[in-house]
């Protein structure tokens, strides 16, 4: 039978499905790697395309999942800081002078966080710090809201503001290609603000349900430990056998 090519617009599509069912496969996913010689022949794809398909599913998730879940704070901040305070007793215009004063941390360690952090090539400490920042600013939050109530926001702004870049930063060392750099980049966002857009819809669910925005701030708290977990997988001298 005649071998027809397909055109451009097929393989990436054929690529996208490939990825798709991987994602869905999980536990199968190695098997799409014998495959890559007849897509190769029937699909114009470039080795670097190719090796997409066996590198997203196993590396990109972990890092679409700590992006995501580091995200999950950020929206969630965002969205019920200031209700938050309003049922301490605080009004309303105070309350958003407040959440005014957490972005104002987070745009300040966002700048200043990745010019630190590019110093060294092994980021994990960096990233560990402003997680450590964010437990610190959800604890006093829980436990002490009106006490001290510049700080915990400050603590979280200063986290979750510098953890923003670091995750995607992160994300960039582990490929030395710009082109699959930012084809992995733009995948670990893709499922990380799918991630992230959930938790205030979360937070919401568990303050009507439970009466408190506190339990939301334990869940946050304990995801923000999770990650510290999983920072510690982020080492440079093993990123050449993620991504084989």
């Amino acid at each position: 039978m005649e071998n027809i090519r397909a055109k451009p617009t097929t393989a990436l599509w054929l690529m996208i499905s490939v990825v798709l069912v991987a994602l869905n496969l999980r536990p199968s996913m190695t098997a799409v790697g014998p495959l890559l010689s007849s897509i190769r022949a029937d699909v114009p794809l470039s080795f670097s395309s190719a090796a997409l398909l066996t590198m997203l599913p196993v590396m990109a998730m972990g890092l679409a999942m700590f992006f995501g879940l580091g995200t999950a704070s950020y929206t969630c901040v965002l969205a019920w800081l200031a209700p938050y305070y309003v049922e301490q007793g605080w009004s309303e215009q105070n309350a958003g002078l407040l959440l005014g004063f957490l972005t104002a941390m987070e745009v300040v360690s966002g700048l200043i966080t990745p010019a630190i952090a590019n110093r060294h090539r092994d980021k994990r400490s960096v990233v560990a710090v402003l997680l450590v920042l964010i437990i610190l600013g959800f604890c006093g939050l829980i436990l002490s809201p009106r006490h001290l109530s510049l700080l915990w926001p400050c603590l979280l702004g200063l986290g979750i503001g510098g953890l923003f870049p670091m995750s995607l930063i992160l994300s960039l060392d582990h490929l030395d290609n710009p082109r699959r750099a930012g084809s992995l980049t733009a995948f670990v966002q893709g499922i990380g603000y799918l991630i992230a857009g959930l938790s205030p819809l979360i937070a919401g669910m568990i303050r009507d349900r439970l009466g408190s925005f506190e339990w939301a701030w334990w869940s946050l708290t304990a995801v923000i430990v999770v990650m510290l977990l999983i920072v510690t997988r982020f080492d440079p001298r093993h990123y050449a056998r993620h991504i084989r």
